[in-house]
């Protein structure tokens, strides 16, 4: 088993907007986790989902991991928000929630 301690945690709102622009231009965007909801012809409706990630300390290793599919399993809730990511973290850093790793199964909660 290794050793764990939470060093640090975000959460990021999902975007939506309307971009203008060249098929360039959006591929850039693309390239910076935006994706496109709808448009065409030089207008676009552009998202980006919202972002739950830990910075873990793992045998003095510092690892960052996306937890959302570990939260929607563990809560039972498909729509995250950012209370359940907030819930989250307090039951780790009260102890009502303990994280594992190993290298073949990954981050889970015991």
């Amino acid at each position: 088993m290794s050793s764990i301690e939470l060093k640090s945690f975000k959460y990021s709102d999902e975007e939506r907007f309307t971009f203008r622009g060249t098929r360039e231009e959006i591929e850039k965007k693309m390239d910076q986790g935006y994706y496109i909801i709808r448009g065409g012809q030089g207008e676009y409706l552009l998202g980006k989902s919202s972002e739950m990630e830990i910075v873990l300390e793992i045998d003095e290793k510092e690892e960052t991991f996306d937890v959302k599919n570990l939260i929607r399993k563990e809560y039972g809730q498909e729509k995250l928000t950012k209370s359940i990511f907030e819930k989250f973290i307090k039951d780790l850093k009260n102890g009502d929630k303990v994280l594992d790793f190993d290298k073949e199964h990954g981050l889970s909660i015991k």
